[in-house]
């Protein structure tokens, strides 16, 4: 099969006849049909490599169920599908009640065994979603990122008539922003310091307000839109800077939702820091997004949100490209010569 195979950080290859998944009896063997590059895969290509080598990297991904390994998954067969790309290991306390996302013992489709930048990949059949009839195979693979903003909207709790900050421009704060809007928020304010990506999601997010992050007066800024500060702050960048500007921008009694990626080590001074203790800020953190308990899935939420036409998300789609072109994508994004958003690998037929 085709697949594009990372063999150190690095080295990343095309390879026209790597060999086809070998099912377990618990998986099925999914065609793919699309891949979006998220943006961890830039750093497992060019820093920091994945858990082993070879792996073919790809979490973001959709397609049909092409085998099946057991009777008990025949249901499955021609299906397409969705995948959760965090396995459980279904034995620790948090997978016994049902907190998958925050299993003690995973692995992970795309960086700890192999995922989908491929023709095909072996998925536990429990990680497979079935996709609504209107729901396009583009739009299923962007259900991983999409879950996770939502999971971090939850956890924000309810912003019914508040006014929200979210920090940062990429792919899953152009959904927030949308989420956020269609949830009844007061008004919403988008930061980051790249203009032209600032520009795009005004273009996709009818009524949101975006700043530069890094105007000296940004601050201001944001009590002009708002008539005061933030009741919630959503900081999805992961980055020293701009976790002290989240608690600067945060009301008394307001909250922030830790959403991003550490870039490196995190470091809040010291007065920065009594602005926490003396606003009393709530601090909470989320992790990928629930899944698995029926009815109750961020998963199953988000279908609903794009059946009802309350997320687009192909407007998110930048760039289409061949899996071929996997490494001129990852580079695209990281050299940021060009305004990228989700770059979405398609596969022919």
């Amino acid at each position: 099969m085709k697949a594009q195979v990372l063999y150190g950080i690095n080295d990343l290859r095309f390879e026209n006849d790597y060999p086809e998944p070998v099912l377990k009896n618990d998986e099925v063997l999914v065609k793919v049909k699309a891949c979006g590059i998220c943006g961890s895969d830039i750093d497992r290509v060019l820093k920091n490599g994945t858990y082993r080598f070879p792996t073919i990297i790809g979490h973001e991904f959709s397609g049909v169920v092409a085998k099946v390994s057991s009777r008990q998954n025949e249901k499955w067969q021609g299906k397409r599908v969705s995948i959760f790309p965090l396995i459980p290991c279904g034995r620790c306390s948090s997978c016994k009640s049902g907190n998958f996302q925050l299993c003690e013992d995973y692995n992970y489709l795309g960086s700890r065994c192999n995922g989908g930048f491929s023709e095909y990949v072996a998925v536990p059949a429990w990680n497979l979603i079935e996709i609504p009839k209107n729901v396009s195979f583009e739009e299923a693979a962007m259900m991983e990122p999409v879950s996770v903003a939502l999971h971090s909207l939850k956890i924000a709790g309810n912003i019914l008539g508040r006014n929200v900050v979210i920090l940062g421009a990429g792919t899953i704060a152009s959904v927030l922003a949308q989420m956020v809007i269609s949830s009844g928020a007061a008004k919403v304010v988008v930061a980051a310091r790249n203009e032209k990506k600032l520009d795009f999601i005004t273009n996709i997010c009818n009524g949101v307000h975006t700043v530069n992050s890094d105007t000296k007066d940004f601050l201001e800024m944001i009590k002009d839109i708002f008539g005061g500060e933030a009741d919630v702050v959503i900081e999805g960048t992961g980055a020293s800077l701009m976790i002290e500007k989240a608690i600067a921008v945060t009301k008394r009694k307001g909250s922030i939702v830790l959403l991003g990626n550490p870039v490196d080590d995190v470091h809040i001074s010291k007065k920065v820091f009594w602005q926490i203790l003396r606003k009393e800020i709530t601090l909470k953190g989320t992790w990928n997004s629930s899944f698995g308990i029926s009815g109750s899935s961020d998963w199953e939420d988000n279908f609903e949100f794009i059946k009802t036409n309350k997320l687009q998300l192909k407007k998110l789609i930048s760039h289409r490209i061949a899996l071929s072109e996997l490494k001129d994508g990852i580079l695209k994004m990281k050299n940021k010569d060009e305004i990228t958003n989700k770059i979405m690998v398609v596969f022919d037929e």
